[in-house]
C-alpha cells in the first residue's frame, strides 16, 4: 500500500487538488463576458503604457499606478489608486495589456497633478478576455452548460467516492499505526523493565564490590596490626632470649668458676681422702642433717677432710670414708633438694 499525504481537512492531497480544478474548470465554464455600456470609452494603448507610480507625498491624491492612454488622437493620462488595482486584479508596476474602457464622466474632471484618477471600480472595465492574445470566449447554450455541469457533478461523485475509499484507506493506516504505537509502548516497557532490572544487578555488583574493597582494607588493616603486634612479640622474645642469653652466660662463668674449685677441691690429696667403691647408694636428709642408706640405715657422711663443706657434721674414722663417685651423688642431692 502507497502512502497517501492528508491535508489538514483530513483529505487526500492529490484529490483536493482534482476538486480545485474541478471547481475552477465550472467557474471558467459558467463565466460571461461582463457587458460594457454603450457610453463607456474604449481607450487606445500601445505596449510601454506604464508610466509608474505617483509621488506618495501628493496630498490631494492617493498613491496610484499611472499609464498612458489615447481616445480619438487624444493623450489621457489615467492614474488607478493601488486598492483598486488590487480589486481589478492588476499587478503593480507592468502594463495593461487589456482593452480599458472608462465613463465618460471621467474625462469632465480636472487632472490632478497632472492625471486622472479614477474613483470606483464602477468607472473602468478591464475586458480580460478579449485580450490581445486573442483569448476566445465561446457563448454557450443553456444544454451545453447542463451537460457540461452534469459531467462536472458525475467527477464530483466520482471524487467524493475516491475520498471515501481513501478515508477507508486512512482509518485501516490508523488502525495499524495504533497496532504499532501499542507494540511500540510494549517494547519500550520491556525495554525499560530490562533496563531497570541491568541498573539493579550493576548496584548490586557496585555495592558487592565496595563491601570486598571495605574488607580487603579492614583485612589489611588487620594484617598490618598482627604483623605489628607480631614484630614486638619477636622483638620482645629476642630481648628475652638475649637476655637469658645473658644470664645463661653469667651462669656459664659462675659455673665454671665454682667447677674450677670443685676439680680443685676433688684433686687435692691434702684435704681429701677417698675411700673405696661400694654399691651403698646414700641420701642427704635434710631435717636431720646426715644421709641414709637405701635401707634406712644411718650413715654419717664421711671421707672428707674439709670443715667448709655444707653437709658436713663431725669427723669419723678413716675406714668409713666414701669413694669420689658417692660423695659426687651426695652433693648433687644436696643441692638438688634446697629449699
Amino acid at each position: 500500500m502507497t502512502h497517501t499525504h492528508i491535508n489538514k481537512n483530513n483529505i487526500p492531497v492529490y484529490a483536493e487538488q482534482k476538486i480545485i480544478q474541478t471547481d475552477l474548470k465550472s467557474k471558467d465554464i459558467l463565466k460571461t463576458k461582463t457587458p460594457i455600456p454603450d457610453n463607456f470609452l474604449k481607450l487606445e494603448s500601445e505596449t510601454g503604457n506604464y508610466c509608474g507610480s505617483t509621488n506618495p507625498k501628493w496630498k490631494d491624491k492617493p498613491l496610484c499606478e499611472r499609464f498612458g492612454f489615447t481616445h480619438e488622437e487624444k493623450w489621457i493620462t489615467l492614474d488607478i489608486p493601488h486598492t483598486l488595482m488590487k480589486e481589478l486584479d492588476l499587478p503593480l508596476g507592468e502594463d495593461i495589456s487589456y482593452p480599458v474602457y472608462i465613463s465618460p464622466q471621467v474625462l469632465e474632471r480636472q487632472p490632478v497633478c497632472g492625471g486622472l484618477t479614477i474613483e470606483n471600480k464602477k468607472e473602468i472595465i478591464i475586458d480580460k478576455l478579449s485580450n490581445k492574445d486573442q483569448e476566445t470566449q465561446t457563448d454557450l447554450t443553456s444544454q451545453q452548460i447542463l451537460n457540461q455541469i452534469n459531467q462536472l457533478q458525475q467527477e464530483d461523485n466520482l471524487n467524493q467516492q475516491t475520498i471515501i475509499n481513501l478515508q477507508g484507506e486512512i482509518a485501516e493506516l490508523e488502525n495499524k499505526l495504533t497496532e504499532i504505537e501499542g507494540l511500540k509502548k510494549f517494547w519500550e516497557n520491556e525495554w525499560l523493565a530490562e533496563n531497570r532490572k541491568a541498573k539493579q544487578k550493576i548496584n548490586n555488583l557496585t555495592n558487592e564490590r565496595d563491601n570486598l574493597a571495605q574488607e580487603k582494607e579492614e583485612l589489611e588493616r588487620e594484617k598490618e596490626q598482627l604483623t605489628t603486634q607480631k614484630d614486638n612479640e619477636i622483638t620482645e622474645l629476642k630481648r628475652q632470649v638475649k637476655k637469658l642469653e645473658e644470664e645463661k652466660e653469667k651462669l656459664q662463668g659462675e659455673l665454671e668458676r665454682e667447677k674450677g674449685w670443685w676439680d680443685k677441691w676433688m684433686n687435692d690429696k691434702e684435704k681429701v681422702i677417698w675411700g673405696k667403691e661400694t654399691d651403698v647408694s646414700f641420701h642427704y636428709n635434710l631435717n636431720l642433717g646426715f644421709y641414709s642408706n637405701k635401707n634406712g640405715d644411718i650413715q654419717n657422711l664421711v671421707g672428707v677432710n674439709i670443715f667448709s663443706l655444707p653437709f658436713y657434721n663431725y669427723r669419723i674414722s678413716k675406714e668409713y670414708y666414701y669413694h669420689k663417685k658417692a660423695i659426687k651423688e651426695l652433693i648433687y642431692e644436696y643441692y638438688k633438694n634446697q629449699p
